[in-house]
């Protein structure tokens, strides 16, 4: 038995642990003056413990005031800067480190079951606390349930009383024959070792080969008076000495063990002594003894369920030996009656019908040999995977690490059960043995001790502050004791280790009230932290339930518990599309809404500032906003745009017979194009009054040149596009035509800088009607649709942003007129409005309308140089909306995702005014030309300073 258990030192007072240490001076306990109850007439409230030293109150989960029910101005668990967590009391502890639990408790995580709230305002996602707290069982040699750092944390009945259990039946005495352990006689020398039930009923337990002198051994700590059935409802460590005055019970310090692992797991923060991994949990403390065939652990495992218990830590476990038969791997392909007794099976199968999480110490017979095989459980064909009471994700072996990320020397390993074994700090005082005996010479040559006990004692002092784990041990006269009363220690073992992987366990059951336990300990297993513990070795393949795979070591299992790691995301961040975090997902990182400039800003301000996102285990993390907002266009994009275009030379070349057919085409500045030609055009005349139009154009509205692209209808904007039109002449002054187009979008280029490209593919169905009343003027009108993948006229989104293929209709007037011979005047408007584009159901466009005009005066100098002045405001939206419909929340138990819907006007600022006066000099062989121009509301963005532009251009061909 113990193989879970840890030895002691320090200034506890206690016994070292180890044969042959001598124990440390005990002082007196503290005098109170007299034998009278000081707590008897003290209320403390609901969130306060009496000290009964002085009968003052001690306040717990951080209130203040004599009946601690005020809140502090400041809560301390509010900060999120992870260092200010590094208290004294958390820095007194030693273990907290080494498992980053200061992330955590950055987070709002500290063993409260917590709730997920989004700030209205600023969307800001905080934890709050509820009133309820993880419930937990510590299963051990007994617990000092009234220890100043505990009693806050340790169930609580109806009256405010704390309480636990008694599940050590212990031996049957004075004529006692429920409930207890005896001996029947078999031969004159040997019996078997036999329990009876609350009905006297007889079970044997050992069969022959047992003397009575080796069953009475079992329970020489027991009174003479001992009764369980007087004594079931107390989780204090039972002992020959008499209740003490001023302590309900005088606890031997063979009693600290349990004390010393509750602590571990939730010792509270109240700014005295240290805390536990999870400060702020509900402690349902119990005596067991592993020894006596594990009949008092059915009993606690009932109980436990009924206590609604997520989590028991069990640092106690069978002695191993070289005898493999008693290593984990033994527990392979077994049934469970082949390593358990019948009690201990039904209390395990009573674990895995209430999805109970088991945390069980490795052993501590040194790393030569596996965990014990108790630690086999889910390894048997009774427990195993598949099996009717299936307990894979439900078992944790915990093997022990030193503070300098070693295994521990005595620690057992994972051995075969590396499948769900995790490493835990658990001290080591070993590692620190040279050390200590280096210091210790240092100062025996200085003369600062007196005689070697001195020198011993120190030595035993530091190894211990070095290497042991500091908690709560019992308060009593056998320990020295601090101001309110309460008492510490140092211990180290698997037993320390397995608490901590317990106190993490809570704390995530905690601050994710929604994840099954199962979830939980999987969380647990996949973030564990391999790369910091020393002489770590793959040896093992382990599969999640998503389908992951990850490397374990036969030493350590899945790595050292990391609370940083298991508090952060896990697989993909998704959006839920619905209301509940089981339904449709889309993924965070492939979500994008690209917004063209006009409307960026009001748009950003408009979206909340964080909406949440899924991980695997649908657990909600914060997302800002702004990671998946993009700019359509950038700053300088219509600039870079006008550069390139002005600079494009489209010398049109003819070939063939323009009454018949005729091609013509135009180079480009780049070989980026088909052929590396800016346009090509095929006309076929089918009569005098009909004709066929085929081209192709890199880039649809400068396929007529630079300075008449603001004159073309703007809703036809693509590259790379093909075209049909036929044309028919009605009579001398009427023509009209139909056509269609298919190309890229040109309304959004892609982004450069985040290598991204927009391809998406955009049709046109149009026509056109020319009128020429006399010969000096002109007047054309146009309509149609156009029909854009993925995009309403360059908005567009991805992931959960994407939108449907949408359509607009657009209608447009354009005159052209020449007063005199060498001037022309234009003039254009354009108009078009949008159908509803609803893609998902994060976000919908519905209303929108939009619309451009431009006019122009050029004056033709000669035949080959011109100069002009334009006027112009590109396209802009005048009214529409986009209904979103984001994820804000998540429910804390349910499946609900909270979400938040609202409409954000897509109407530009304000609108751009383009004014410019241009120069051209064409010639065979080289082109000249200039533009001066302003920008007025840049990008239809009001309170934006003018945009001055100068271009000069020379091209020529030699």
């Amino acid at each position: 038995g113990g193989g879970g258990g840890g030895s002691s030192g320090g200034n506890s007072g206690g016994d070292s642990g180890n044969a042959g240490e001598p124990d440390t001076p005990t002082p007196p306990a503290p005098d109170t003056g007299d034998d009278t109850d000081l707590c008897a007439n003290v209320n403390c409230g609901k969130h306060g413990t009496c000290n009964p030293v002085n009968g003052s109150c001690i306040c717990s989960d951080s209130y203040t005031g004599d009946l601690c029910e005020i809140a502090p101005a400041v809560d301390p668990w509010a900060s999120r800067d992870p260092e200010t967590y590094k208290t004294e009391e958390f820095n007194k502890g030693n273990f907290l480190t080494q498992i980053k639990a200061e992330q955590a408790y950055a987070r709002g995580f500290s063993g409260y079951v917590t709730e997920a709230l989004t700030d209205e305002e600023t969307g800001e996602i905080t934890y709050v606390n509820t009133s309820e707290k993880v419930r937990l069982g510590v299963l051990d040699g007994g617990t000092d349930i009234n220890h100043l750092d505990l009693i806050a944390n340790i169930v609580k009945d109806e009256n405010g009383n704390p309480y636990g259990y008694n599940f050590d039946y212990g031996p049957c005495r004075n004529g006692d024959t429920t409930n207890c352990y005896g001996y029947k006689a078999v031969t004159s020398s040997y019996g078997n070792f036999v329990f009876y039930d609350a009905n006297g009923e007889m079970t044997t337990v050992i069969d022959g080969y047992v003397t009575r002198s080796a069953v009475e051994d079992l329970f020489t700590d027991y009174p003479d008076d001992y009764d369980w059935d007087k004594e079931q409802n107390d989780p204090s460590h039972h002992q020959t000495e008499t209740k003490d005055a001023d302590f309900e019970y005088n606890n031997h310090t063979s009693g600290d063990h349990g004390t010393h692992v509750a602590g571990i797991v939730g010792a509270t923060k109240n700014g005295n002594g240290m805390h536990g991994v999870a400060p702020n949990v509900e402690i349902v403390a119990g005596i067991f003894d592993p020894v006596t065939a594990g009949f008092g652990f059915e009993k606690a495992m009932e109980t436990y369920a009924v206590e609604k218990v997520r989590v028991i830590n069990m640092s106690f476990g069978q002695t191993t030996s070289s005898d493999t038969s008693t290593w984990v791997s033994y527990a392979a392909g077994k049934d469970a009656s082949e390593i358990l007794y019948e009690p201990e099976i039904n209390g395990y199968k009573i674990v895995a019908e209430n999805n109970i999480v088991m945390v069980k110490a490795a052993g501590n017979l040194g790393n030569d040999f596996q965990a014990s095989v108790d630690n086999g459980v889910p390894l048997t064909t009774t427990f195993g995977a598949g099996s009717e009471y299936d307990m894979t994700n439900l078992f944790i072996t915990v093997v022990a690490a030193s503070p300098e990320n070693t295994l521990a020397s005595y620690s057992q390993t994972c051995g075969a059960g590396q499948a769900y074994c995790l490493t835990a700090p658990g001290g080591d005082a070993a590692y620190y043995t040279d050390e200590a005996i280096e210091k210790m010479q240092e100062k025996w040559n200085n003369g600062e001790f007196t005689s070697t006990d001195e020198a011993y004692d120190w030595a035993m002092q530091y190894l211990y502050e070095k290497g042991g784990i500091y908690s709560t041990v019992q308060s009593d006269s056998n320990h020295v004791t601090d101001d309110t009363g309460s008492a510490y220690g140092y211990m180290q073992g698997t037993s320390m280790a397995a608490p901590v992987v317990t106190g993490s366990v809570a704390l995530l059951m905690g601050a994710y009230p929604h994840l099954t336990s199962q979830e939980v300990v999987e969380i647990l297993f996949r973030t564990a932290n391999k790369t910091d513990l020393v002489d770590w070795t793959d040896d093992g393949i382990w599969t999640d339930s998503k389908g992951n795979t990850y490397a374990t070591s036969s030493t350590f299992g899945h790595g050292m518990v990391d609370l940083d790691a298991a508090t952060q995301p896990l697989g993909e961040v998704m959006l839920a599309m619905d209301n509940t975090a089981s339904g449709a997902k889309v993924s965070f990182k492939e979500t994008k809404l690209a917004l063209p400039r006009g409307f960026n800003a009001a748009m950003t301000a408009a979206l909340p500032q964080v909406v949440i996102g899924l991980d695997d285990y649908n657990r909600p993390f914060p997302i800002t906003t702004k990671t998946f907002v993009t700019q359509a266009h950038r700053s300088d994009e219509s600039f870079k745009r006008s550069v390139r275009l002005f600079m494009n030379r489209h010398k049109v070349k003819t070939v063939g017979d323009k009454d018949t057919m005729s091609f013509s085409f135009s180079e480009t500045i780049t070989d980026a194009d088909l052929m590396g030609l800016g346009t090509l055009d095929m006309n076929y005349r089918l009569s005098d009054s009909q004709a066929l139009h085929f081209a192709y154009r890199a880039d649809v509205r400068s396929g007529n040149g630079y300075f008449d692209e603001a004159l073309s209808n703007p809703f036809v904007d693509m590259t790379d596009s093909y075209a049909l039109t036929h044309s028919f002449k009605l009579n001398d002054k009427t023509a009209v035509s139909f056509g269609a187009a298919l190309g890229k979008n040109g309304f959004f280029e892609g982004d450069e800088d985040l290598n991204e490209e927009f391809n998406r593919s955009m049709s046109a169905f149009s026509s056109e009607l020319s009128w020429q009343p006399i010969d000096k003027i002109t007047f054309k009108a146009v309509g149609g649709l156009i029909s854009e993948k993925d995009a309403v006229l360059g908005l567009n989104g991805s992931g959960g942003f994407e939108t449907d293929t949408t359509r607009t209709y657009f209608a447009g007037a354009v005159v052209e007129a020449r007063p005199i011979p060498d001037l022309t005047l234009s003039a254009a408007y354009y108009y078009g409005r949008s159908m509803d584009s609803q893609g998902n159901s994060l976000v919908a466009i519905s209303d929108l309308v939009s619309d451009s005009f431009a006019l122009d005066a050029r004056y033709r100098l000669d035949k080959k140089r011109f100069a002009g002045i334009q006027l112009s405001s590109p396209l802009r939206i005048r009214s529409g909306k986009a209904s979103f419909n984001l994820p804000i929340a998540r429910d804390s138990v349910a499946d609900t995702v909270y979400r938040d819907a609202f409409d954000v006007s897509l109407k530009f600022q304000a609108r751009e005014y383009n004014f410019g006066v241009y120069y051209a000099h064409e010639t065979d062989d080289f082109e000249w030309r200039y533009e001066l121009g302003v920008r007025i509301n840049p990008d239809h963005m009001a309170h934006v300073k003018p945009d001055y532009r100068a271009l000069f251009g020379l091209a020529w061909q030699y």
